[in-house]
């Protein structure tokens, strides 16, 4: 299925996106910003993406992970407890999974301690709720948490450059492809090889 993710509302422009041919809608669960008034998904939004026929949902939570010192200890705790609460909140069934982003090309040191850790807490969260977790960011860092068994689904940015991308690429379960403008939206393409990520009505 083609999707776009955006920090930004689709509400009132969602029948313009189906009619673009993207049918999966990928969006946050995170806290909204000042960049970003509207990144949160809110109910009344997955309501109308929900309306149209054939659409579905994703959910990631990104609160700024750019760099390696987001990573400290505890905070894959609170976000995931964050993270579940706004799931909640937007009216998620617990069968949909929410993907944790690794935004930024992580080392090997990275991705083996801090990186691991986050996930490690965010998945005994995810778990003891009952949802799947998944993880956003370079085909190491996916491989990684998948054999670790601390994510269920892998996301792959789409930054060729970042390691592991070729490699991960045919076992990815979202392919994020090049940003564009899609009804007026600045997004990121995306390809949903493994539909079942999705929410839908």
């Amino acid at each position: 299925m083609q999707a776009i993710d955006t920090p930004s509302s689709v509400v009132g422009n969602v029948h313009n996106v189906v009619t673009s041919g993207f049918h999966g809608f990928l969006r946050y669960i995170s806290p909204d910003t000042k960049n970003f008034p509207r990144k949160q998904l809110r109910a009344a939004e997955a309501a109308s993406i929900l309306s149209v026929p054939g659409t579905g949902i994703g959910m990631v939570f990104e609160n700024d992970p750019t760099s390696v010192d987001y990573f400290q200890e505890g905070k894959g705790t609170d976000d995931a407890n964050v993270a579940i609460a706004n799931a909640a909140a937007a009216g998620a069934p617990k069968t949909a999974p929410i993907f944790f982003a690794v935004d930024y090309d992580a080392t090997t040191d990275n991705i083996q301690g801090p990186i691991l850790t986050y996930f490690q807490e965010v998945h005994a969260a995810m778990d003891a709720a009952g949802i799947l977790t998944g993880i956003y960011g370079s085909g190491e860092a996916c491989e990684a948490m998948k054999q670790a068994g601390v994510a269920h689904f892998t996301w792959l940015a789409q930054s060729r450059g970042w390691s592991g991308f070729l490699k991960w690429k045919p076992k990815a379960d979202i392919i994020q492809g090049p940003g564009a403008t899609v009804a007026g939206l600045d997004v990121d393409t995306d390809f949903v090889v493994n539909e079942a990520v999705l929410w839908t009505a």
